[in-house]
């Protein structure tokens, strides 16, 4: 059974998410873009185990602690092939707004469509959806939810996925879950 933790980190609040496995305690954390001190501390409050740092794309809202998680926790940065990119330019970006991000670690995996995402008993599948960046996945995961909010209107209207997808009263998008177990 998944446990799914939001965070609301960085100076543009954006939604980071911790999502482990209560059984295994292993888990991922996804979009970190900021506050890495906030986020270590809901994993170490909850015993999560971190084994991977997933990016829903590259921009420096979701991304600015990668780094320093990375090093924390000695766990794998993986990013979409076709976003890799921006994560050179995140610092860059960042001073574009007025803002800081420290320069981002290479990420150590690239994802490709389809491509799963396992921790403890459960799984996230990779979902390739450009629009808000030539990348920009969604990552179906646990329970069911879908991680990966600014494609979500644009996920609705494609015919590949219409009808497969509800919103839930908490304004996740929701789909059947998937577990590694099945």
């Amino acid at each position: 059974m998944a446990e799914i933790l939001k965070i609301v980190v960085g100076p543009l609040e954006v939604n980071c998410y911790i999502v482990f496995d209560k059984n295994t305690k292993e888990g991922v954390v996804i979009d970190p873009g900021g506050d890495a001190e906030e986020i270590k501390a809901a994993l170490k409050d909850n015993g999560v185990i971190t084994k991977y740092i997933i990016d829903t794309h590259g921009h420096f809202d979701h991304v600015g602690a990668n780094g320093l998680l990375k090093d924390a926790l000695g766990c794998p940065v993986a990013i979409h092939q076709e976003d890799e990119p921006l994560l050179e330019y995140a610092h860059d970006q960042a001073i574009m707004y007025g803002l800081k991000t420290p320069r981002q670690p290479k990420p150590d995996m690239l994802l490709k469509d389809g491509e799963d995402i396992s921790f403890g008993r459960l799984k996230m599948r990779v979902i390739h959806t450009p629009g808000h960046t030539r990348d920009m996945p969604l990552h179906e995961g646990a329970e069911g939810r879908i991680y990966g909010r600014h494609a979500l209107c644009r996920l609705c209207r494609q015919d590949r996925l219409r009808g497969r997808l509800d919103k839930g009263p908490d304004g996740f998008v929701k789909k059947e879950a998937t577990d590694s177990r099945r």
